[in-house]
């Protein structure tokens, strides 16, 4: 949208290449396996430490495996695979950014490998482990193959966690819509229909066993000396415990459970709602609905619609001006044709309409003139000039069609 062009006279590239170094990052972490490792840190251990010779860096920040918490390790549990590879999955998908496209393909694969359903159970990878560390990053490195060979992040627990797999169940159909991969196309949709074998009367939620509550006993750091209350009437001396701080847990009708985990016996079992995993959990049905992914995911490739074939592809460009006069964009480059009528051929491109003209993409000869592309469709305007109107797609200027 234009509405969002930055005003600064450097903020286009500012963000142009923002984007590049972010999608570097997603590179430079991305296992052997394809999940993706932790992070990057200017402050070893928080406080400029001196790290390890054998960490690597990222244009001067160093590699840090559990860069946000450390009880447990951060980036162990897979919720964490989910909600940053969705992002950048989507981005693949609405614009075809090459770099965006090589970190999923990998990533897929990974997911591929390690979600299952069997009887209408879904089993996924929910923790992870991490060894070594990736290759000291250079940009020219980005398509290397055997990148980050020394970079493992091994499964080390399999479960349920409904949340997790919804959000990463987005990303894989992202990438699959993208790239007309049936395959995971149909795990998504064998996922979210096994979810629905976990919907309650509040929604959707799996038992849990929660070994972590062993530290309602371990003490909380108070310096010596140091007293007082809190809100809830506790007094806050050194040696304090946790449940100590938080006396109203024991007014919980379920603390009994916890009480004797406390004392020696099992972990205590809970079902939780959790807010956040009922909206991944929606939107990734509001999106399967959307896109129509069970026709994408009947067997034709390109995702165009499960016509078996039927459809033919067709070069777009400057498509019949029956159709754009109506509100619709022309496809991009090599769409399908899904419907014709007597203003011309239809194609459908992220869920919307959209002319499959048969002429190449027209814009002002001044731009091409000077060896930059047409863009493949109308998008946003980055830029005017004398020269015209200029767009980006996969990273790089592009003229935008004329009849925009």
């Amino acid at each position: 949208e234009s509405a969002f062009k930055p005003k600064g006279s450097t903020a286009v590239e500012d963000w142009s290449t923002s984007l590049d170094r972010q999608l570097e990052l997603f590179r430079w972490l991305q296992s052997a396996e394809g999940c993706i490792a932790g992070g990057a840190t200017n402050s070893w251990q928080g406080h400029y430490a001196e790290p390890p010779s054998d960490i690597t860096t990222f244009y001067g920040m160093y590699y840090d495996w559990q860069p946000v918490y450390h009880d447990p390790p951060s980036n162990n549990w897979t919720g964490m695979q989910g909600w940053g590879m969705e992002r950048v999955c989507s981005l693949y998908y609405l614009s075809g950014n090459e770099k965006a496209g090589k970190v999923c393909q990998e990533w897929a694969k990974w997911v591929k490998q390690n979600t299952r359903v069997n009887g209408g159970e879904v089993v996924h990878a929910t923790n992870l482990e991490w060894s070594g560390n990736p290759d000291e990053w250079n940009a020219s490195n980005f398509d290397k193959s055997g990148l980050n060979a020394s970079l493992h992040g091994t499964v080390s627990s399999e479960g349920t966690d409904l949340g997790s797999i919804a959000s990463i169940i987005k990303g894989l159909m992202w990438v699959s819509l993208k790239d007309g991969d049936t395959e995971g196309l149909q795990l998504v949709l064998d996922v979210m229909d096994a979810i629905e074998n976990y919907k309650d009367d509040l929604g959707y939620a799996v038992e849990e066993a929660r070994e972590d509550y062993i530290k309602f006993n371990e003490e909380v750091y108070i310096p010596s000396g140091w007293s007082g209350k809190n809100a809830q009437g506790a007094q806050l001396k050194s040696g304090i415990k946790f449940i100590d701080i938080r006396p109203k847990y024991k007014e919980d009708p379920d603390w009994a459970q916890v009480e004797d985990f406390l004392n020696g016996g099992s972990a205590p079992r809970f079902t939780y709602h959790r807010f956040w995993g009922q909206t991944e959990i929606m939107v990734a049905n509001g999106l399967i609905s959307i896109y129509d992914v069970p026709s994408q995911a009947g067997g034709s490739s390109g995702g165009n619609g499960g016509n078996g074939g039927s459809t033919k592809p067709k070069p777009s460009g400057k498509c019949s001006a029956a159709i754009t006069a109506q509100g619709y964009k022309c496809c991009s480059a090599n769409c399908v044709v899904e419907y014709t009528d007597a203003d011309g051929d239809w194609g459908v491109e992220n869920g919307q309409w959209c002319g499959c003209g048969g002429a190449g993409p027209a814009c002002p000869a001044s731009i091409t003139n000077q060896g930059y592309p047409c863009c493949s469709s109308c998008g946003t305007v980055y830029y005017t000039d004398n020269d015209g109107l200029w767009g980006v797609e996969n990273n790089d200027w592009c003229g935008m069609p004329t009849d925009c």
